[in-house]
């Protein structure tokens, strides 16, 4: 079975990239969504990990994103989420040919301020890929899923976002997703992926994506120090 993470992996900073790139070909990949990286990060990765891997990079006002892969990329789309009151974003809309088939996955990472803004970014991204049709959403979407938490530990994010000075946690971008025909995978019970122990770090699949996710894992790269953000590793089958 094919395996895919994805990782926000802080900007790639230079004394990590060393144990960062140890710590991915421990995993024996074969498709790596990256947010918040540079292109410099992305040529070091292809020169370091094992095999030959292909990439697609999209940049962004901070950083950027990126799709590598060790099979084929048949194609690749870079755009720019540009709306108002945000910094601009990014995505990458790739195909990869798997051994099993053709694979699409769309990585991006949405807005960490605001859930009008991330709403108005999946718009944008949304017409441009027809909704990620047929394939995986993957990333850090920055979006809270309302099912993760009990309504304590809901109240407790509040609390804390309150405290410094950000929007009280929104689940809106989420329902939309499931409600559209993304399926979740979520591991259980779900596992938060940031520093602030909360899941904001996905693999979507669009409800006609031929490649389904499961066992999926968390893995620990914030306790690593690798990241602020934990990984999300899922194997494919079709």
């Amino acid at each position: 079975m094919p395996t895919l993470l994805t990782l926000n992996v802080k900007g790639g900073r230079a004394p990590l990239l060393r144990p960062l790139t140890a710590f991915l070909r421990s995993l024996d990949l074969d498709v790596l969504c990256l947010q918040e990286c540079d292109r410099s990060t992305v040529r070091w990765l292809q020169e370091r990990l094992a095999g030959d891997w292909q990439a697609s990079w999209a940049p962004a006002a901070y950083c950027g994103n990126a799709v590598l892969s060790r099979h084929p990329l048949r194609s690749a789309r870079l755009l720019s989420l540009q709306v108002p009151h945000s910094e601009t974003r990014s995505a990458v809309d790739a195909v990869i040919d798997l051994p099993g088939g053709l694979l699409r996955v769309c990585c991006t990472h949405l807005d960490h301020v605001a859930e009008p803004i991330r709403l108005a970014q999946w718009a944008v991204l949304s017409a441009g890929t027809a909704a990620v049709g047929g394939g995986l959403l993957c990333g850090d979407l920055n979006a809270l899923c309302r099912s993760d938490y009990t309504d304590a530990a809901w109240e407790d994010i509040a609390a804390v976002r309150s405290d410094g000075g950000w929007e009280p946690p929104q689940h809106v971008l989420l329902d939309a997703l499931l409600a559209g025909g993304f399926t979740d995978a979520v591991g259980e019970p779900p596992e938060p992926t940031s520093r602030f122990e909360t899941r904001i770090d996905y693999v979507l699949a669009a409800a006609d994506c031929p490649w389904r996710p499961v066992e999926r894992t968390t893995l620990p790269v914030l306790a690593l120090g690798l990241s602020d953000h934990n990984g999300v590793q899922v194997r494919l089958v079709r």
